[in-house]
Order: structure tokens, then sequence, then C-alpha cells
């Protein structure tokens, strides 16, 4: 089973993996920090308190204090803040522990601390926050339950949590629409090559398309490129051998049905010629197939390095059987022995080529001279013959396929062959005529770099 994964959803996931987790730490980091400075607040609050009661009670002098808490005492009575809710308590007393007033309903031991400041304490299972004022004779105590600060963060924390709970949610909402949107160009691209007819080799437009996606886009057109060049290959490959092969095979049909009517030295003549024709046809098949593979990019035994003598010397001895039946003179004239950055059998095929396509050419008693040199970079195979040239007009496409003299009998395939090989492995071919008379062909071919065996 294939395992596929949705780019959306993956970007999305990523995006949450990190947001949320970080909104959830910045979350209790603020109410932690807001708990913390609320918590201050309440304490400055009930330290204000108790200061606020000193200094009132400083206006007056104690000397009335003092009557008024005598007066109250032989009545058994304490003055009463009956004002204050049942959340807060307040007592004041003065140094020797009197009570001069005390809020109503507060439990005695709420007050029972000895230093003053803030601290806590516990009374019938419900825990008050304390603070202890002592100013001018007089003893002020302030007290607040805890239980209302908690009921007052958790309305200050629902408050907070949902804005940014739904604010969250909108959050992520609209980034999946980003996402959503920053996709629809990957999902055009999809319908634009689904609807595409299957015979269709056209390439996709780029412009128009994201940059992060131009580089596939490119890639993938070269790649169609690419496959409407092996197509075009393959069709001109059918068409000219079946174009070319239908000269020999009429020709063979024709021998033999003279053979079958005539008798005697007529038969061997017709069969003679049907053998040449069977030979060609060979001949062209061969060239025909070697020439369809090195377009295809196919590897080629590159295991054994040649120089460039030896490649010359193989090249000269392959066409040596047609130079003497044409009474033609191979000259050749080596200067290096470098190797070539090229297959062997390859380079071998391609200097055969350009020397068998002079030979073809030259008349009987002419010569052919082959000159070989080297610089850093390339092998220089220079081929020239005493022929008559080719007229101007065919020098650009005398190496394109099938294109040749009957006369001379060849196929039109040999340049076309090297102008491949030369075409796959950054070489060059250079055809031109000589003013006074003759042909030249240049073959170029890169050396190896790391192995320069030079005389």
């Amino acid at each position: 089973m294939i395992n596929t994964f949705s780019l959306k959803k993956r970007l999305l996931f990523s995006i949450l993996i990190f947001i949320v987790p970080l909104w959830m730490v910045i979350s209790y980091w603020m109410l932690s920090n807001v708990q913390s400075q609320m918590q201050t607040i309440l304490d400055n609050r009930l330290a204000a308190s108790a200061n606020m009661v000193g200094s009132l009670l400083a206006q007056y002098h104690l000397e009335g204090i003092s009557q008024y808490q005598q007066a109250n005492s032989m009545t058994e009575k304490q003055p009463v803040l009956s004002s204050l809710p049942a959340s807060v308590a307040c007592r004041i007393t003065n140094i020797e522990g009197s009570v001069i007033a005390k809020s109503q309903h507060s439990p005695e031991a709420i007050f029972n601390t000895s230093q003053d400041g803030y601290s806590y304490s516990e009374v019938e299972g419900k825990v008050w926050r304390v603070y202890q004022l002592t100013k001018d004779n007089l003893k002020i105590i302030t007290a607040e339950k805890m239980e209302i600060r908690k009921q007052l963060m958790h309305a200050f924390i629902l408050s907070t949590a949902l804005p940014f709970i739904l604010s969250l949610l909108m959050s992520l909402a609209v980034l999946s629409l980003i996402v959503h949107k920053s996709m629809m160009p990957l999902l055009k691209l999809g319908r634009s090559v689904a609807e595409r007819n299957a015979n269709s080799l056209s390439p996709l437009p780029v412009d128009d398309a994201p940059k992060e996606i131009q580089p596939i886009l490119s890639e993938f057109n070269k790649l169609l490129l690419r496959i409407e060049q092996t197509l075009t290959m393959e069709r001109r490959f059918t068409d000219d051998a079946a174009h070319e092969l239908r000269t020999p095979l009429s020709g063979i049909s024709t021998q033999l049905q003279v053979a079958r009517i005539q008798g005697g030295q007529a038969v061997e003549d017709s069969l003679g010629k049907a053998e040449k024709a069977l030979s060609r046809l060979q001949h062209m098949l061969d060239q025909l197939l070697l020439l369809a593979r090195i377009e295809s990019h196919k590897e080629f035994d590159d295991s054994a390095k040649l120089s460039i003598t030896e490649i010359t010397t193989a090249a000269i001895s392959d066409v040596q059987a047609l130079a003497m039946e044409k009474s033609v003179k191979i000259k050749s004239f080596i200067t290096n022995s470098s190797l070539v950055e090229v297959p062997s059998q390859l380079a071998i095929i391609g200097v055969r080529n350009i020397l068998k396509n002079a030979i073809q050419f030259s008349t009987n008693g002419d010569s052919v001279e082959i000159i070989v040199s080297a610089n850093q970079t390339d092998a220089y195979w220079q081929v020239i013959d005493q022929g008559p040239g080719v007229p101007p007009e065919k020098l650009t496409s005398i190496k394109q396929r099938f294109v040749h003299d009957p006369k001379n009998g060849n196929s039109g395939l040999g340049l076309a062959i090297t102008e491949a090989i030369v075409t796959k492995f950054s070489g060059s071919l250079f055809l031109e005529n000589i003013k006074t008379k003759g042909f030249r062909a240049t073959l170029v071919f890169p050396i190896m770099m790391c192995v320069n065996q030079q005389k």
C-alpha cells in the first residue's frame, strides 16, 4: 500500500504544533503574572485601609477616645463597624489591648497575630489574609477572605479566557483558509495536467505560477521536451527506415524475378546483385540501429581506454580494404597519444566514418590525409581528400540522415552517426570545402584531463 499524505494537512498540523503550545505557555505566564499582580493589589488595599483608619483616628484627641471607651465599658458595649461586608474584618485596639472598634460577626481568632505586616489565618476551615498596623499607640488589623479573592480571580480568568479561545479558533480558521488559498496553484496545476490530452506534450505555463513551484514546472517541461524529442526520433527512424529500405528490397525482388525467368549466367549475375543488395541492406540496418542506440542515450562499454594513436590506427584498418579497392592511399600524421573522453568504440566509428566518406568521394589514385593533433583540452582529426568537394548549398544538410550521393554507394548515415556521437560527448564536427580542390572534415573530441600522455 502506498503511503500518501496531504501537504495542506501536514502544513496545518506543523503550524498547530507550534502555535497551540506557544499560546498555552503565553497564557499560563500571563495568568500567573496577573494573579500575582492581583494579590499584590488586594494586599495593598488591605494595607491602605489600615493606614486610612489610623490616619482618621489620629485626627481625634486620644483623651476623647479614652473617655468614649470608658463610657462604653461601663455599659459593657463596644463600638461596632456594622457597615463592613462579612468577607472583610477589622479591629482597632490600643497598646494595652483594649478594643476601640471591631467589625460585626468577625471571628476573634482572625485577629490573633503578634507581628505587623501580612499573614494568613485559618478559622473554621476558611483562610483569611490579615494585615496588622501599629500606629500612634493604636493597633489596627484588617482582614479579607481568600475565597473572595479566588472568586474574583476565576471571574477574571473566565472573562479573559473566552475571548482568548475565540481568537485562537478564529486564527486557526483564517490560517486554514490562507493555506487553502496558497495551495490553489498546485490544485489548478493538477487539474490542468489531468485535463490534458494524452498525446499533448506542450509545455506547462511557468510565468504565472508561484516562484516556489516554477523550478518544478521548468524541470517537468524539460522532461516533456525530452519525451517529445525521443518520440520524434523514433518516428523519424521509422520513416527513414521504411523509405530507405524500400529501394534495396525492391532491387532484391527484381533480381530474384529475373533469376526465375532467365537461366545460365544471367541467374548468377542476378543472384550476385541480390547478394550485394542484401549486404547493403544489412549494413544500413546496422547503422540505423547504432544511430538509434546513440540518440537514445544508452551506455557504451568504456572499460578499455584507447589513445589517439590506437583509435586512428583502428579506424584506418577498418577502411583499408575500401581504400585498396579504389586505389586510394591513406597518409597519416599523428603527433599526440592522449586518451579521449569518449568510449573507444564510438571514437573509432566517428573517425572511420569521415575517413570512409573521404575515400568514397576520391577518384582512383588520389590520396587521403589524416592529421591528428591535440591541445590541453581537445583532440583533433583532420581528414583531407582531393575529391570534388560538396556544393555549398548542401554543406548544412549533409550531416542529416540519408543525405547521400547514390553514385558512391553510401547510405547517407555515416556523417549523421558521427554528428550524433560528437553531440552526445561534447565534441564537434566541422565540414568545409578547400578553395583549391578537395574537402576537409575536422572531428573534435575532448581529452581526459587526468591522464595526458603526450609525447
